[in-house]
């Protein structure tokens, strides 16, 4: 479930390729730029769907390794797809993969600490970039806003993420922790 689905894999002129389910509708990203503001129980229904589609990527071995709003599309009828698995790995019965040193690949905003030093990626990754995407959705803004590439490794891996406040403090506790 929430996931986009994989039709076919094959290689093409040396290429690698995914044939993959058409999902008609806008992305997570786009409508944060719009300045769509979503309510708590909109809010809860995202989560509760982008959870059930990692959770699903999850007990099949597959850490996503590139879980942002962008990757999050939201169809017609608002209903979450988990996409873009170009970066995913399987982790085939280990509990984490690490990448070679100064190949950690994906997004850094949404990168893990672990990730950015040690190159871990483990299920607790996704789970950290989904944190920070919910995070921005809800504040309106990241937790470390435009920084550049330097100055933000060092704060992910430095500093906790400043506390969101929000209108909601039952939401902003779930977010924080």
């Amino acid at each position: 479930p929430h996931i986009v689905q994989v039709y076919d894999t094959g290689e093409f002129d040396g290429l690698d390729f995914l044939v993959m389910e058409y999902v008609h509708g806008v992305n997570l990203r786009y409508e944060m730029n719009q300045q769509v503001t979503f309510s708590v129980r909109e809010t809860l229904r995202i989560v509760g769907e982008t959870l059930d589609g990692l959770a699903s990527a999850h007990r099949a071995g597959v850490v996503h390794r590139d879980i942002k709003p962008a990757n999050l599309l939201l169809d017609e009828a608002g209903e979450v797809h988990v996409s873009d698995f170009g970066l995913a790995f399987l982790l085939q019965g280990r509990n984490e993969v690490i990448e070679k040193e100064g190949a950690q690949s994906g997004t850094l905003r949404y990168m893990s600490p672990e990730r950015l030093v040690h190159g871990v990626n483990t299920f607790s990754s996704d789970q950290y970039a989904f944190g920070v995407t919910l995070y921005e959705l809800v504040a309106k803004s990241p937790p470390f806003p435009g920084l550049a590439p330097e100055e933000l490794m060092e704060r992910i891996c430095r500093e906790p993420v400043p506390p969101l406040k929000c209108s909601e403090p039952d939401l902003a506790a779930i977010i924080n922790k």
